[in-house]
């Protein structure tokens, strides 16, 4: 197979003005765009808290001389944690850091997008397509956690052997897909199998030998497994087998499920008329998802075709998705789905260059040129036109909402950097204000994810090290917000707070402060 036209149709022996400019413009907007989103026109961060927050914390934590998994609780690989932790250790513990890690990761993110895609498009089509997926997928989340780094080195272990198989590139592949494993262990997992299933293809398809096969199948899974055990065998070896078997394994697979997030990710919380913009892009994304069984059917079904062998990097890449997709489905929340549906919209645009007319293709590159820069946009706007509070912070400046600007200015009136103090079910004071966590369990809450036994550990250490404030949310007071009266396991931790201290302050989002006695 040819690669595929460009958006405006067939290749131009003179490209227009805007394709000659598109390369410069991917280098140069990417970054702004992201920087756009991420701090003020003032050049100040905008504390953004999403699941990102967690990591910070562990890399924060780390910075302190606390151990992961021994001081402090972990149950994804520590890829990520030792990533931001590198991140503060050369530039310093500040929010501009953390905003600045997340901007180097959507840009890298863009351009493996762009350097996989440019495989089967054309170069400018490849540029377009990449900006599509990180404004619609990346920038709508917005969020710097284990699974946009997995995704990103899965990326990138299939652009090794896309076009070629040989020895060298196998063992690149499966040891980008050890290095995956060690921020999301199911990512990873995914990717090698995905890459395993290739290669079989690749001989049944195409009649390769089954000798050559069945060796670049051990090169994959030995490169994937000694890249692993290298990057684990610290935490192997100071928490030995069982350990790490159950905080990784066993503890995930048990607690760390939502019976909302089968199949389907839970839209409870966005059917009004004000979501609606948010719901369709929702479901353009969940049922994008669709065209990896298709693809791969196609190119099994034209096997035997003259050119078919070329037809490698797009069963590579499809394979991928599907198992990605198939990773998730089971466990499937907005995040998630966002993530394996980065090689279906590159797929995607593959299909309606080889598929459709050149009226249709005309307009797709209008449709996606809109819907970039109106998506953007409304990001943008959204983010910088909000109401912010600017607050000098010992990490930093930083632009908050006002509640939590209210949180911040009272705890850092209270409070000086490196006191003790506990945030019950989120972590994200202790970075900006240059606190210390005093307990293992990263965040309580009234469902089975919160072990019986971290609470106890909870409130020992919270005795132990005597700590003067408690920042509480009030809707954990009682079991009404389980999804199972069973699963509530705070009891402890509520008598604690009401024999030993004394609630002080109501902030105007219903957060409590609770002061020891």
């Amino acid at each position: 197979m040819m690669k595929a036209e460009s958006l405006e149709g067939l290749h131009k022996t003179h490209p227009s003005a805007w394709q000659r400019w598109l390369p410069l413009l991917s280098l140069v907007g990417v970054p702004l765009y992201l920087y756009a989103n991420l701090f003020t026109f003032h050049n100040v961060p905008l504390l953004v808290l999403a699941d990102q927050t967690f990591f910070w914390e562990y890399a924060y934590r780390m910075l302190q001389g606390d151990r992961i998994y021994t001081d402090f609780f972990q149950f994804t690989p520590p890829g990520v944690d030792l990533t931001y932790f590198v991140l503060l250790k050369l530039l310093g513990p500040s929010l501009w850091v953390v905003n600045t890690g997340l901007i180097l990761l959507g840009v890298a993110f863009f351009w493996t997008c762009f350097s996989v895609a440019h495989r089967i498009l054309s170069r400018n089509q490849a540029l377009f397509t990449a900006a599509f997926i990180v404004v619609l997928i990346f920038g709508d989340r917005l969020d710097g956690t284990h699974h946009w780094f997995s995704l990103t080195l899965s990326l990138c272990a299939v652009r090794v052997v896309m076009t070629r198989r040989t020895p060298p590139r196998i063992l690149c592949a499966g040891a980008l897909a050890g290095t995956a494993a060690f921020f999301t262990q199911t990512a990873g997992a995914a990717a090698v199998t995905a890459l395993t299933l290739a290669l079989c293809w690749e001989c049944l398809a195409y009649r390769k030998s089954r000798r050559e096969t069945l060796m670049q199948i051990m090169l994959l899974v030995t490169a994937f497994a000694l890249e692993w055990i290298a990057l684990n065998a610290h935490f192997i070896a100071t928490l030995g087998w069982q350990r790490f078997f159950y905080l990784q394994v066993t503890y995930p697979q048990l607690y760390v499920m939502n019976a909302h997030e089968f199949l389907f990710p839970d839209i409870r919380n966005e059917l009004h008329a004000r979501a609606a913009p948010r719901l369709l892009r929702h479901f353009f994304v969940y049922f994008s998802l669709a065209i990896y069984p298709p693809t791969l059917w196609y190119c099994w079904r034209r096997r035997r075709a003259a050119n078919s062998r070329t037809d490698m990097p797009i069963v590579v890449l499809a394979m991928l998705g599907l198992l990605l997709m198939l990773e998730v489905i089971t466990r499937a929340n907005w995040t998630r789905i966002y993530c394996v549906a980065s090689p279906a919209l590159i797929l995607l645009s593959w299909a309606i260059l080889r598929f459709t007319g050149t009226s249709f293709r005309r307009f797709a590159t209008i449709a996606a040129g809109c819907a970039i820069i109106f998506l953007a946009a409304i990001q943008i706007h959204g983010r910088q036109l909000q109401e912010n509070k600017v607050i000098q912070l010992p990490a930093g400046n930083a632009a908050l909402d006002p509640m939590k600007w209210e949180e911040y200015t009272w705890v850092k009136g209270h409070t000086q950097p490196g006191d003790y103090i506990f945030q019950a079910s989120w972590l994200d004071m202790y970075l900006p204000l240059a606190l210390r966590n005093p307990v293992f369990a990263e965040d309580l809450l009234p469902n089975d994810r919160t072990r019986p036994e971290m609470v106890d550990q909870t409130v020992r250490q919270l005795e132990q090290k005597r700590v003067k404030y408690i920042v509480w949310s009030p809707q954990w007071s009682n079991s009404d917000h389980a999804e199972k009266p069973s699963y509530d396991h705070l009891v402890p931790l509520r008598n604690y707070l009401q024999s030993h201290y004394t609630r002080v302050h109501v902030f105007s989002n219903q957060d409590e402060i609770w002061q020891r006695q």
